[in-house]
């Protein structure tokens, strides 16, 4: 068996540079704008809107808590907006340009006009359209770009507001003036226009991925078959780059007989490469987003009324617990064996937040789970490949919101259990369920990932 060739219908090495990496900084703006658009209309507002939501009613006239409560609503209209509009996602690339600068409006609205309305209407206006605008993001820039631009925005959204807890309108009008900035880039000019889709003969390797990512290859780009996927911002030199120092780790997946086409062969293998998940993936990805969202905010809760750290105070101490995070998120994807450490990691979290004798160390426990859920979501096959069109839309979108519907449910709950028996016991009772999934993970064959598609030589069976 041999390596497909550059070359279609012949074995020869092509003797110039795929054209695919010589244009590879058009694809870059493309795949990294809609991630700017989404970190800005995503996690930093809302963050912002966490941070400083007493301070926004306050100028409104509204009481905190009601503030909190059309986050709430934007939250869920977000993920209704993704699950009514999944066969039609990713939106094309003017498409979510239009919807960023809807998100970037929105927030400008609710940072400029003090008045109720504004602030009503600019935050649901910015929630509805935020959430295909995260989905478009996640499949044009790929899952580990993706997790960056996230964490990147959830750092921004802290510091911001750190910058500006005198005048919490300005913090709303950097996310949306961001947001509103690549969403206009994208709308009038679509970069990715002028760069070919990339295919396997231009990468010159065949189609795997890239040792310790869960995103999809750079090669599923055939809309014949109901499989969209675009490739992240540094797709092809990874790729490439693996391909010749990893070789032994791929397994070339050639044309059937009497096909010459690179294209066909994608085209028939990308929904075996989007279902090949492990058992336990969404396991993983549940307990992850459930620490997360049992830890963060009923921690700035636990620092307000047991450390009486002000809600002014807050940010810093939010910004610094998301610094590691970030480092994470830049990291190569983990091992899955590392599943069940990561998870008791993350449960360590919340008692950490729960029993630490100051604010730093409550702090502590905001980074611990947040650096492990993240790297907990960089193992390999935790993530959905790439994106399916038709009949396969709703398993794959359902597949993207278990963290963030794991992680409300994890909020919830932090919240009934505080009005029962206090924030330090419903925190230490809520690291239970993420133990219980790293126990679960343990199980023989849990993380095993699905058989590969077998290979054929070249010359037939």
């Amino acid at each position: 068996m041999t390596t497909p060739s550059a070359s279609t219908g012949t074995g020869a090495a092509p003797s110039t540079r795929p054209p695919f990496i010589a244009e590879s900084g058009a694809r870059r703006t493309a795949a990294w704008l809609p991630l700017l658009a989404a970190a800005a209309a995503g996690p930093m507002a809302g963050i912002e809107i966490v941070l400083l939501g007493k301070a926004l009613g306050g100028r409104a006239g509204l009481p905190g808590a009601v503030v909190g409560y059309i986050a709430a609503t934007a939250a869920v209209l977000a993920a209704s907006a993704i699950l009514l509009a999944r066969r039609r996602l990713p939106p094309p690339g003017r498409g979510a340009g239009v919807l960023a600068l809807l998100a970037g409006v929105g927030l400008v609205l609710a940072g400029a006009i003090p008045v109720v309305p504004a602030l009503l209407a600019g935050i649901l206006l910015a929630g509805v359209v935020t959430g295909p605008l995260l989905v478009a993001a996640r499949v044009r820039g790929g899952a580990r770009a993706f997790r960056i631009a996230m964490s990147a925005g959830a750092l921004a959204g802290a510091a911001v507001a750190a910058a500006v807890t005198e005048r919490p309108g300005a913090g709303l009008l950097v996310a949306g003036v961001v947001a509103a900035l690549a969403g206009s880039v994208l709308a009038v000019r679509d970069p990715s226009t002028t760069a070919a889709p990339p295919t396997t003969a231009e990468l010159g390797a065949p189609e795997a991925v890239v040792s310790g990512e869960a995103e999809a290859p750079a090669l599923a780009a055939t809309s014949s078959t109901g499989v969209v996927d675009s490739p992240g911002p540094d797709a092809a030199e990874s790729l490439a780059a693996g391909a010749r120092s990893r070789s032994s780790e791929y397994a070339p997946i050639p044309a059937a007989a009497g096909s010459h086409s690179a294209e066909s062969t994608v085209g028939r293998t990308a929904p075996a490469v989007a279902e090949a998940r492990p058992a336990g993936a969404e396991i993983i990805r549940a307990a992850a987003g459930f620490a997360v969202g049992a830890t963060v905010l009923p921690a700035l809760h636990l620092l307000l009324f047991r450390w009486t750290v002000l809600d002014a105070d807050q940010p810093p101490y939010l910004a610094v617990a998301l610094i590691p995070v970030m480092l994470v998120a830049l990291l190569p994807g983990a091992r899955r064996t590392a599943a069940a450490p990561l998870l008791v990691l993350a449960a360590g979290g919340p008692i950490l937040v729960a029993t630490g004798p100051g604010p730093w160390q409550a702090t502590i426990g905001i980074a611990v789970t947040g650096t492990a859920a993240v790297r907990a979501l960089t193992l390999r096959d935790s993530e959905p490949n790439s994106v399916a069109v038709g009949t396969r839309a709703t398993k794959y979108v359902v597949a993207l919101l278990v963290p963030p519907v794991a992680a409300a449910v994890g909020l919830g709950l932090a919240i009934g259990l505080r009005h029962l028996w206090g924030d330090g016991t419903a925190l230490t009772l809520l690291a239970l369920p993420v133990l219980a999934a790293a126990l679960l993970v343990t199980r023989p064959g849990i993380t095993r990932p699905a058989p590969a598609p077998e290979t054929v030589s070249e010359g037939g069976a």
